[in-house]
């Protein structure tokens, strides 16, 4: 006998990987130049011009393991920048400088980043140079 399950309205308000609970991802939708105030979720960056975005150091511990896509739903050359850098800029694993994400001009050109120990670590870039 087979049984099937329907998940398509199951609501996910937290996850557990191990013994850390990741809190459900939010969506923040950018529309002017500013900060970037989630830590896990998902950014859409939606202006006619470009934005220039902000984004705080994570905080070690608290959000260690959080995933942030930042994704750009109009086709502008929008900036994410992290003042400390993309990378632990107190090892061997970022280059100096590396701290402005620049968008090439591409609906759907995107960042992906994982937040570890207090540091954003880029996990994947869609049309997005680092510098």
């Amino acid at each position: 006998m087979t049984s099937t399950t329907n998940l398509t309205d199951l609501t996910c308000t937290s996850m557990t990987i191990g013994t850390y609970a990741l809190p459900a991802p939010v969506v923040q939708t950018l529309t002017d130049s500013g900060a970037i105030t989630i830590k896990h979720g998902i950014v859409r960056l939606n202006k006619a011009g470009a934005i220039a975005a902000t984004l705080a150091m994570p905080t070690a511990g608290t959000d260690d393991y959080k995933r942030l896509l930042i994704v750009a739903i109009t086709a502008q050359a929008h900036t994410v920048t992290c003042a400390e850098g993309f990378g632990n800029p107190t090892a061997d694993c970022v280059v100096e400088g590396e701290d402005v994400g620049t968008y090439a001009s591409v609906i759907g050109n995107s960042m992906n980043l994982l937040a570890y120990n207090g540091v954003w670590y880029i996990v994947n870039l869609h049309g997005v140079t680092v510098a």
